[in-house]
């Protein structure tokens, strides 16, 4: 999530703190949704400003859900332990998931290599073509010339899933 810094906070947090209690999804969709035609209204409607206003929300629930639901998951699987189903477990082969190490393409256009540092670290090469997007925690990329104008320069560690103890 990238947040801001204090000082920069405090000219929303005194507009914030004036909003009525927010009591229904309904409520908090209609204050995000119109929070964001905000956003936009002084901005060119390009592809590249609605993608920040459109990601900028999503980020936010991802922090959220980070921050809160996912603890709750945490705990209410400590508390009743995790799902497992023993026949089924025995079918299913071992699984693997995949740590990125590098986060990099090179632009076969321009010959631009960009490389992405950090979640939420949006570089694009020289000519425009190609983006990449998500650091060491996910990886996303852009191409206006399809996959055959850029080379995907990514590292990966593949690592073995444990299975949770029961």
């Amino acid at each position: 999530m990238p947040y801001i810094k204090q000082d920069a906070r405090k000219k929303y947090d005194e507009v914030l703190q004036l909003l009525p209690d927010i009591e229904t999804k309904g409520d908090l969709e209609y204050v995000i949704f119109v929070t964001m035609l905000y956003y936009m209204r002084n901005k060119e409607h390009r592809y590249s400003q609605l993608h920040d206003c459109v990601y900028a929300v999503k980020h936010s629930a991802e922090e959220f859900k980070r921050k809160y639901l996912d603890k709750r998951e945490d705990k209410a699987r400590k508390e009743n332990g995790g799902i497992t189903i023993p026949v089924i477990e025995k079918v299913i082969p071992e699984k693997y998931e995949y740590q990125i190490l590098c986060n990099k393409a090179q632009c076969l256009k321009c010959n631009s290599i960009i490389e992405s540092t950090y979640r939420h670290d949006f570089k694009s090469c020289k000519c425009g073509n190609l983006f990449v997007d998500g650091g060491l925690d996910y990886m996303r990329r852009g191409c206006r010339g399809g996959e055959s104008s850029y080379k995907d320069l990514s590292k990966f560690k593949k690592r073995k899933i444990k299975k949770e103890k029961k």
